[in-house]
């Protein structure tokens, strides 16, 4: 499916919660890192094959301002690699410590797909609470197909209710062609519908027009409200992106912004040009423009922002982004669905970001890893095996030539789970809970690892 874009436009690097659904080593372009309502629900997709040495621990954020506001977020795993809890910590000045504030739970499905998110705040005197909730589903392709935000109440009957509820169409090449976005009216206890968005494609199946609608309660009918739309390079980059709102009273679209793209001859975007139009002059108005910088390696080492934010000619440095790196390549590294966006141009993994206002420096974020046991893949040996059927339910099957020596079945961060020698080639596989496995085959032939599914 050909990822949808949306109008918000971010600094994706400044860990905006976009995410990469699939992680490869084949180039990926700037367009499907823009920031994605619908890649904000699907949590970061495993490689088909893994090879992981690191995960992501925790990323403290320091600010360099007149008080001290630090900030430390701490990542847990379950066994298949998916994120499943983050607590955020802020650093008391009175204790000389960091207390715990928040935490984010998250349940997963057995493909990784998010389909509930818990969000808790410190309540005194009640301690962590919860206050907002969002509960998923998806299709047999694992796209989005509802999401309900319910808030919890905590005063009276300490019970959730409901906020707001999406719905998600897509035709049959996977592509978005609706989200209906309802509210819930507590006087009626129903859903009312509030607005929607179309989504229109060319024929390489690119997205290239989004028209947004409000609902009218009183007149029973939809109401134009904005338009999107996106040209693309020939290598399907996102070259031009436009706002539009709708007049009514003159029944046509008018000019808000558009923003423009440049690439650097890998592919790599180089620039981006913000315009926003001004009526009286019947022209647009360039505001800012980001300039993005790499090292040798191609990972993305700074972004600066000009702008004249501030009225006409005061054209001056208005942000600055710096990134530095480590040595490891980032098929290695697990990383919460939300971070996985940050290494859109990246080959190593980062481990410290940096935040300019102007000439000044705001904050310092700094990332933590931690090495996990990495299993080796022989890709010449794993064509001597196969495993079926995968998922697997109850008896796993493996077909080989050779006699079996041994069978291994190991989480993803490493633990090993089971353990069979000389096994027969049908191995019950009941003793394991569902998720997400290594499987690690030893013969005469040699030794191959497979990734095995646990229903």
């Amino acid at each position: 499916m050909k990822r949808v874009l949306t109008l918000t436009l971010l600094m994706i690097f400044s860990f905006s919660f976009a995410q990469r659904t699939e992680r490869s080593q084949e180039k990926i372009l700037y367009r499907d890192y823009l920031a994605n309502d619908l890649k904000i629900k699907m949590a970061a997709k495993h490689k088909s094959l893994f090879v992981y040495t690191q995960k992501l621990d925790s990323v403290v954020d320091v600010p360099y301002q007149q008080y001290d506001s630090r900030t430390k977020e701490v990542f847990h795993y379950n066994s298949n690699g998916f994120n499943d809890l983050m607590i955020k910590f802020l650093w008391s000045t009175n204790l000389n410590q960091y207390s715990e504030n928040s935490k984010y739970e998250y349940v997963h499905d057995i493909k990784g797909n998010i389909t509930e998110e818990i969000f808790y705040e410190l309540v005194d005197p009640d301690g962590m609470t919860p206050h907002w909730k969002y509960e998923r589903t998806y299709n047999q392709n694992d796209q989005l197909l509802t999401e309900v935000k319910s808030t919890f109440q905590y005063f009276g009957n300490k019970e959730w209710l409901n906020e707001y509820r999406k719905e998600y169409t897509y035709d049959n090449q996977g592509n978005l062609l609706e989200d209906l976005h309802f509210e819930w009216d507590q006087n009626t206890n129903q859903w009312l519908k509030m607005f929607k968005t179309e989504y229109t494609y060319n024929t390489e199946g690119y997205d290239i027009k989004h028209i947004t609608y409000n609902w009218d309660q009183t007149a029973q009918l939809w109401n134009k409200n904005k338009k999107y739309e996106y040209k693309y390079t020939s290598n399907g980059s996102v070259e031009e992106f436009v706002l539009y709102t709708w007049d009514k009273s003159a029944m046509s679209w008018e000019n808000q912004q558009k923003i423009e793209y440049s690439y650097t001859a890998n592919g790599d975007i180089s620039k981006m040009e913000t315009n926003f139009w001004d009526k009286s002059a019947d022209q647009w108005d360039l505001r800012s423009e980001s300039l993005y910088a790499y090292n040798a390696e191609g990972n993305l080492t700074e972004v600066r922002t000009n702008g004249s934010l501030f009225g006409p000619g005061t054209w001056r440095l208005v942000n600055r982004y710096v990134y530095e790196y480590n040595n490891i390549d980032i098929s290695e590294v697990i990383l919460p669905h939300f971070y996985d966006c940050i290494y859109g141009f990246a080959k190593q993994i980062l481990v410290r970001e940096k935040y300019y206002f102007g000439q000044t420096l705001t904050n310092d974020k700094s990332l933590y890893y931690s090495g996990i046991s990495s299993l080796a893949v022989d890709e010449h040996n794993r064509k001597k095996f196969t495993i079926f059927p995968n998922p697997v339910g109850e008896m796993l099957h493996i077909k080989t030539d050779a006699p079996l020596k041994q069978v291994e079945v190991f989480s993803i961060l490493g633990e090993r789970v089971k353990k069979v020698k000389y096994p027969e080639k049908a191995i019950n596989m009941e003793d394991i809970s569902r998720g997400i496995y290594l499987i690690r085959i030893r013969s005469e032939e040699g030794v191959a690892v497979i990734k095995m599914i646990k229903l």
